[in-house]
């Protein structure tokens, strides 16, 4: 593997839908990826401008365009203004940091995966047990990040929601700090305020931050070595700015401004930050005309245009005024892929030059030992680069058996680094028997000591060279050699295999639940097939149910199917056009009728008014139902629309639809926040929270509808119109 220079970090970009640039040629080269997004990508390549792998904040994707391993959900938002950013571990060559931010349908939670390239055979994959680590909530959908004074550090900076602080996070060699800067200073964020981006200038002294809906756009000035923030400046009322910011990027030398407005009209401002002259660049009526703005390997400035096959180019960006040539449509992207919302999110540092990188080598502590016993130094941890030892040889490991000064110096492409070692005479003998351990029921090991020691001392009084361990105590040897001494102890505990147990298959009603309960001995975990991890688990949908426990002795499992009666149809409400009796009842399916008239048929004739009965299906499960007869003598029947639905298969408020009245020929339209046409049909059975019913599950949220319809009796038309919010 390569370590990518930050100097062509950023030479490969993906964005958008399918489309990508490649700048590694000293110009900009359109392409196609696998990679869809509404907004914010990251994107990192190595030494020779090759990607290394990419990510929308959700999936990451490696140099050979498959996702990773365990490169599958990540909590990033696929609609967030900068989704993810990548930054490089501090003194690790190979190793990333995947910071992520939430988009306004999630709850603003701030995280981080880490991506070593050394696994998967160089393709690199996210860690295990280090991917979607929470670091604060809820937060808006902004980072950055800037070098450190200290030449090696980061400051990863995000602004909180519900509140006015930005919060400095530190990323060092040792991991990133969970305590950040707080710096409370500027306008206070809303939860609607979360859309809009932060971003550093080149230079690290500045920021710049805003939001979309909340008419802020701050320049603030930001301290490399405390990781505080200072010195607010609302640029909106310097400048006289209209609302709606989502673009932002200095130019290379940051003495020049630019923004992108993109709601209500799309607008492109330069801000001359030594002369503080504004110029309007670009005017379109429309919302979310103009996108990200993002400077280039090549100096340009490229700025992102919704749903177009080109993206727009500030070529001169250092030019004050018109005179930095904005282009529109500056540059056509590959035939089949477009632009979006969003454009890749960079450290603004790494664009232009490199930062050099220190690698950490540590050898540990001087230490001393007996001429007896030999230990062995490791060089760093990285894949690629060289090793040279004080000897002149250059194997990653050095075996020391002898007092004496050794030191390593490193190098690859992520940097160099050096550390020395000095071991003194001799001291007492070291050798290590293991960590304390469990030993399963029937089975044994051996403890080892050095074979070139003079004399061995064990528990028992024995002094063979080896002890063979066949069941739970303390055992512990004592060592003689050349006058030197050692000894060490290790404890064992025995244990047995585990075991579970289930109860039989069952059946029960619908709309009831069961509690499953595992049966275990000598469990030391429990995983249930729903994700549970407790001994009793509440099941309320049908189906196999399985748990496995286990010990470091084995596993054991067992499953038990529940089945559950289907639920009885529930009897419509009778509306009835003009004045009669209405026939009424559940059919032949329910035994044991009884009507709130006191009648035992399962069909009755009753006047106006509300009745309900009960009764038993073939399942033997209670049906209860209540319905509502209403004769409609030829006037108006309001139809009736849930305001909230829950489509989550349980058979209850699954379906937005038209309820009670006398209507007919009945329209059903439903639009999200934005407008889109998410589902539309004419007497059909009503929308299931998909798009079209059939695509993909909507997010829960707040959504739009009009009804139409006539009335049965008269037939007149009506509509209605509000909004229904989904949760599933």
């Amino acid at each position: 593997m390569a370590c990518g220079t930050l100097a062509q970090q950023n030479d490969n970009w993906h964005f958008g839908h399918f489309a990508t640039i490649d700048f590694s040629s000293g110009v900009a080269v359109p392409g196609s990826g696998p990679l869809e997004a509404l907004e914010g990508t990251a994107c990192v390549s190595d030494a020779n401008g090759d990607v290394l792998f990419y990510t929308e904040g959700t999936t990451v994707w490696d140099r050979n365009n498959a996702i990773m391993p365990n490169g599958s959900g990540l909590t990033g938002g696929s609609s967030s203004t900068q989704a993810a950013l990548i930054v490089p571990k501090p003194g690790a060559c190979g190793i990333y940091y995947v910071f992520t931010t939430q988009d306004h349908f999630g709850n603003g939670a701030f995280r981080y995966s880490v991506v070593d390239m050394c696994l998967n055979n160089g393709n690199g994959d996210v860690v295990a047990g280090e991917k979607n680590i929470l670091i604060a909530t809820p937060c808006g959908e902004k980072i950055t990040a800037v070098p450190h004074d200290n030449g090696t550090d980061y400051w990863v900076i995000t602004h909180e929601l519900g509140g006015d602080a930005f919060l400095a996070f530190q990323l060092t060699p040792s991991g990133l700090v969970m305590n950040p800067v707080s710096t409370s200073i500027g306008s206070a964020y809303a939860a609607n305020c979360m859309i809009g981006p932060l971003k550093a200038s080149h230079n690290g002294e500045h920021l710049i931050c805003q939001s979309t809906f909340c008419n802020i756009c701050e320049m603030f000035d930001f301290d490399a070595s405390t990781g505080i923030v200072s010195n607010a400046v609302n640029l909106v009322s310097q400048y006289s700015l209209p609302g709606g910011f989502y673009g932002v990027e200095f130019s290379p030398s940051d003495d020049r401004l630019y923004l992108a407005t993109t709601w209500v009209t799309s607008r492109l401002y330069q801000i001359d930050l030594t002369t503080s002259t504004l110029t309007q660049l670009q005017s379109i009526p429309g919302n979310y005309m103009l996108g990200a703005l993002q400077l280039a390997p090549d100096g340009r400035i490229y700025l992102a245009r919704t749903n177009q096959p080109f993206v727009d180019v500030i070529t001169d960006p250092e030019v004050s005024g018109t005179g930095c040539n904005y282009t529109q449509a500056g540059l056509a992207l590959l035939p089949g892929t477009t632009s979006d919302v969003g454009l890749p999110c960079m450290i603004p540092a790494s664009i232009m030059q490199p930062i050099p990188t220190v690698v950490q080598v540590d050898l540990g502590p001087d230490t001393s030992f007996c001429n007896a016993v030999s230990f062995t130094l490791m060089g760093p941890l990285a894949c690629g680069g060289t090793h040279l030892w004080q000897d002149g040889s250059n194997q990653s490991t050095f075996v020391v058996d002898a007092p004496g000064t050794y030191w390593l110096d490193f190098s690859s492409a992520c940097g160099t680094g050096s550390d020395t070692l000095v071991v003194s005479s001799l001291g007492n003998v070291f050798f290590d028997l293991g960590e304390d351990t469990v030993l399963c029921s029937g089975a044994e090991f051996d403890l080892q000591v050095p074979t070139n020691v003079d004399t061995v001392l064990w528990q028992d009084g024995s002094t063979a060279g080896s002890y063979t361990v066949t069941g739970a105590g303390t055992f512990w040897a004592v060592v003689t050699s050349s006058g030197c001494t050692g000894s060490d102890t290790i404890a064992v505990v025995e244990e047995v295999a585990p075991t579970v147990t289930l109860d039989n298959d069952t059946l029960i009603c619908a709309g009831t639940s069961i509690e499953l309960t595992a049966t275990t001995i000598n469990a030391a975990w429990l995983q249930w097939s729903n994700g549970g991890t407790t001994a009793t688990i509440t099941v309320v949908d049908g189906g196999t149910y399985s748990v496995e426990v286990g010990n470091v002795c084995g596993s054991d499992s067992d499953s038990i199917m529940v089945s559950f009666a289907p639920r009885s149809d529930p009897l419509p409400d009778a509306v009835i056009c003009g004045s009669a009796l209405a026939s009424i009842g559940p059919g032949a399916s329910i035994d044991g009728v009884l009507w709130n008239t006191g009648e035992t048929t399962n069909t009755i004739q009753v006047p106006e008014g509300t009745y309900w009965f009960s009764g038993t299906d073939g399942f033997g499960c209670e049906v209860m139902d209540t319905l509502e007869v209403v004769f409609v003598p030829g006037t108006v029947s309001a139809a009736w629309v849930p305001n909230v639905i829950s489509p989550n298969g349980d058979g209850l408020n699954d379906l937005f639809t038209v309820v009670g009245g006398a209507v007919t020929d009945v329209s059903i339209t439903i639009f999200d926040r934005w407008g889109m046409k998410m589902y539309a049909a004419k007497n059909g059975a009503g929308w299931n929270g998909k798009v079209d019913n059939t695509g993909a599950d909507v997010p829960d949220g707040t959504y739009y509808y009009l009804v139409e319809h006539r009335n049965a009796c008269d037939g007149a038309a009506h509509s209605e119109h509000g909004v229904v919010t989904l949760m599933r």
